[in-house]
């Protein structure tokens, strides 16, 4: 039976590898850079509430021609109304919006014909029956 492993040592690097020699390895690495990726949807509303959903529970999309949005997360279901949603549900569709904003009337009016806006969400939390 072989013994435990006894790896090379500091100083005995592989002949011809005197780079290795030089420098002392690192512990670990992390897997990839830290991003501004958003790992749940903050769901706005007019009144100032706020609701945080995990795009990973974010199993269904569906996008309405007459501008609305059904979003499944789990058991629970956003619907949001507005205009221009089409852009929204390109970047909800790769997890990049950071929010949905309920907007109100006089915030419409402001905005640009061709900007998106949300009319009204509504949010249905479905809880699991604990019965």
């Amino acid at each position: 039976m072989a013994g435990a492993y006894d790896g090379p040592r500091r100083g005995s690097a592989a002949p011809g590898n005197s780079e290795q020699e030089d420098t002392v390895r690192e512990a670990y690495a992390t897997g990839r850079k830290q991003t501004q990726d958003d790992l749940m949807l903050d769901v706005r509303f007019s009144n100032g509430s706020r609701c945080a959903l995990s795009y990973s529970y974010l199993v269904k999309i569906e996008y309405l021609p007459a501008d609305q949005l059904k979003l499944i997360f789990g058991l629970d279901t956003v619907l949001v109304e507005g205009r221009r949603l089409l852009p929204l549900y390109e970047k909800l569709r790769r997890h990049r919006a950071r929010f949905v904003q309920e907007g109100t009337v006089a915030e419409d009016e402001l905005k640009p014909e061709e900007a998106s806006h949300i009319d009204l969400i509504e949010l249905t939390l479905n809880k699991e029956d604990d019965e």
